[in-house]
């Protein structure tokens, strides 16, 4: 199934064969980040809730809940919810909720004052929530216990515009820099600096990380940080980019391509 916020309702094709599955009049938020737990779609609601919903496209339970939501994940049998709320002008609140992924039932709220979890989904590994804060002073980034929201550590200095992993590292995009921290304890390995802004999503795919300013993908080795090739775009900009077992393929304003990746290469 390939699943599609448009207009900010749900849309799914068969991936087979395009044939359409869903079209429904859910209200949903367009830049919300969605996911999917056992077949159900985790999808974030427009104002302040979010909808589990089953393949069929009928709704199994929703969670309305105060501030805004921004992300869902969900995680063995727990359902993770990113929030923020701007009070003024200076400060931004964030809560990470955790719900009973069988009924919605509330499990823990992780509160902070220092930005909103507005911009990525939490990622669950191994027991652990890592989630970033944005526009925060300073933003930060977490990691809490799934099981109980205690909070494990915490990274400041930065805000989190995007972040992905690894088996050992945690990969954010400050939108000027790509900073790579240690799970293990939030201790920060490397940076690199960006001359430009970079809000083109990143992958990492057999020990690199594809990232972009638009005009450049940038291939970065994720143990190093080194930068070790610049793939300057064949016409417009690059938007988003996603990796297969064997290829990286970048969407640029025109058109799309697909690159061998950096470990494959002489």
């Amino acid at each position: 199934m390939i699943v599609s916020v448009h207009n900010n309702h749900l849309v799914a094709w068969d991936k087979n064969n395009g044939d359409l599955l869903i079209n429904d009049g859910y209200s949903l938020y367009d830049l919300g980040g969605n996911n999917t737990l056992k077949e159900k779609l985790l999808m974030v609601g427009d104002t302040l809730d979010a909808y589990i919903i089953n393949p069929d496209g009928s709704l199994k339970y929703s969670i309305d809940v105060p501030f805004a939501s921004f992300g869902i994940t969900g995680f063995e049998n727990k359902l993770f919810l990113s929030q923020g709320k701007t009070i003024h002008g200076a400060l931004t609140k964030g809560k990470i909720r955790a719900f009973e992924a069988l009924n919605g039932d509330s499990l823990w709220i992780f509160e902070t004052d220092k930005g909103g979890f507005i911009r990525t989904s939490p990622i669950v590994e191994d027991g652990v929530v890592y989630a970033g804060t944005y526009l925060g002073n300073p933003s930060r980034v977490f990691a809490l216990d799934a099981e109980t929201g205690d909070m494990i550590w915490e990274r400041p200095g930065f805000s989190t515009f995007q972040m992905i992993t690894n088996e050992n590292r945690i990969y954010v995009n400050t939108q000027g820099s790509l900073q790579a921290i240690e799970k293990s304890n939030g201790e920060i390995a490397w940076s690199v600096i960006f001359e430009s802004s970079g809000t083109a999503n990143m992958v990492y795919l057999e020990g690199y990380v594809y990232h972009s300013d638009h005009g450049r993908l940038f291939v970065i080795d994720g143990e190093t940080g080194e930068l070790v090739h610049e793939e300057p775009s064949p016409g417009g900009f690059f938007w988003h980019v996603a990796a297969s077992s064997d290829k990286i393929f970048a969407q640029t304003s025109r058109q799309l391509i697909a690159y061998q990746p950096w470990h494959l290469r002489n």
